[in-house]
């Protein structure tokens, strides 16, 4: 493991360790993915690596509850197969992977910043492979069936957040086309929210600080 890596793995437990009300906070890269050039790219959902794990969305509250034991409650909760979906990759009639898709907006409870999104985005986030499936190209085919289906339906833009020293999913990301267009760097503690953003991620209402609150973000163009 890497340096970056390291400190980004202990940063993680040691902030994940205290109650969420006292203290959450995560410095992380924006990154856009073109839908429209990334054709060729998402063509290849069906990797040979794992030809076995079958990957589509959820349709029901029974398919979105079989994430119960790897998807935080919240995504669980906020499903609802329309602008809040939910990605899951089958392998046995198990589910080993997935990942959630929201459009119009996006909210971070934890840190307390809400993401506006425009008509043609969509935020990928709260991606997740159990341990024992890791590096076997689950993710890839999580990534590339979303970019396939979502370009189908006329998104233009997959965003999504990476935080600082995750060094597996930059490079994850990096290879499916994804391009670095901002910064955000937040903490929430007791109620109170701080964001500093730069880049092409902007404050629609100047507000850089919240106090039961959510601070309103916007991803320009």
């Amino acid at each position: 493991m890497k340096g970056g890596e390291f400190l980004y793995q202990l940063g993680k437990r040691a902030v994940g360790a205290l109650p969420e009300r006292m203290l959450r906070t995560r410095p992380y890269s924006v990154y856009a993915i073109d839908l429209a050039k990334s054709e060729k790219t998402a063509a290849d959902a069906n990797d040979s690596s794992c030809e076995d794990v079958v990957v589509g969305w959820a349709k029901a509250v029974a398919e979105r509850l079989a994430l119960a034991t790897i998807a935080a409650p919240v995504n669980l909760e906020s499903w609802n197969g329309t602008t809040r979906r939910a990605l899951i990759a089958w392998r046995s009639n198990a589910a080993v992977g997935g990942a959630w898709i929201s459009s119009e907006s996006f909210e971070e409870h934890s840190l307390g910043l809400r993401l506006d999104l425009a008509a043609d985005d969509v935020w990928l986030h709260s991606a997740v492979v159990i341990p024992s499936h890791r590096r076997q190209g689950i993710y890839k085919k999580i990534l590339r069936c979303a970019m396939q289906t979502l370009r189908d339906k006329g998104y233009s833009r997959l965003l999504l957040g990476v935080t600082t020293g995750n060094e597996p999913s930059r490079r994850a990301h990096a290879s499916a086309g994804a391009v670095k267009i901002g910064q955000i760097a937040a903490a929430r503690s007791n109620g109170m929210s701080v964001c500093v953003a730069t880049g092409l991620v902007a404050y629609p209402s100047g507000r850089r600080v919240g106090l039961g609150r959510s601070i309103n973000l916007r991803i320009n163009r």
